[in-house]
């Protein structure tokens, strides 16, 4: 009986160990990753118009089929929303997010205006910039999605920031769909598989000769 409880056991810890291993991420962990909620007319700059709930920053905010801005939401590919956000020369958005220590990754669209000069930013996660080259628009490009890994060592508030790069007279990067994710952890190899295999085989085994004593 006592190896009987020692097998269930350490049938039980595989499990945990398993499922563990093949967590789902979570979901996204800012808020208001599609910029919903500021806008009371066509379009108003932070913070001004604000607030925009969850972001802070210096970007113009407006709704997706605003002519004045080249309608963002007929460039191809827009699936995020009523509102977006534009990055223009040195403007930025950013959000205070509290994060555990672990790996996460960051993920968005962008499309360029059109009928203006494309434009340029980088993203920064705490001040460090995430991106080893920068990201760029050109006129009436499509939306198009990015995404960055990254990793937190310190657990705590960590400031999330779009920073707008003025390489032209007149340029917008439009952005949405900002989505934090923390990422999963890593399917067990195929001999850690095995190994819960043959204990829930032993948990069976177990199980039978139980009931027929």
């Amino acid at each position: 009986m006592k190896n009987n409880r020692s097998l269930i056991a350490s049938s039980l810890l595989a499990l945990g160990v398993f499922a563990g291993g093949v967590a789902p991420a979570h979901a996204n962990l800012l808020t208001n990753g599609s910029f919903e909620g500021a806008v009371t007319s066509n379009y108003c700059y932070l913070p001004a118009c604000g607030p925009l709930t969850g972001w802070t920053g210096t970007v113009p905010v407006m709704v997706a089929n605003n002519g004045a801005w080249g309608t963002p939401s007929g460039l191809g590919g827009y699936a995020y929303g009523n509102q977006l956000i534009g990055l223009q020369n040195a403007s930025h958005i950013e959000q205070l997010v509290t994060l555990n220590v672990g790996s996460y990754t960051l993920s968005w669209a962008d499309a360029g205006r059109a009928g203006y000069d494309a434009t340029a930013y980088n993203v920064f996660q705490q001040g460090v910039q995430l991106n080893a080259v920068s990201f760029s628009t050109n006129p009436g490009q499509a939306w198009s999605r990015h995404s960055l890994d990254f990793t937190v060592s310190i657990a705590g508030a960590r400031e999330l920031r779009f920073q707008g790069l003025k390489i032209s007279g007149d340029g917008t990067a439009f952005i949405d769909d900002v989505v934090l994710t923390a990422r999963a952890a890593q399917v067990p190899e195929p001999h850690s598989l095995a190994l819960v295999a043959l204990a829930l085989l032993g948990l069976g085994a177990a199980r039978r000769r139980q009931r027929s004593r």
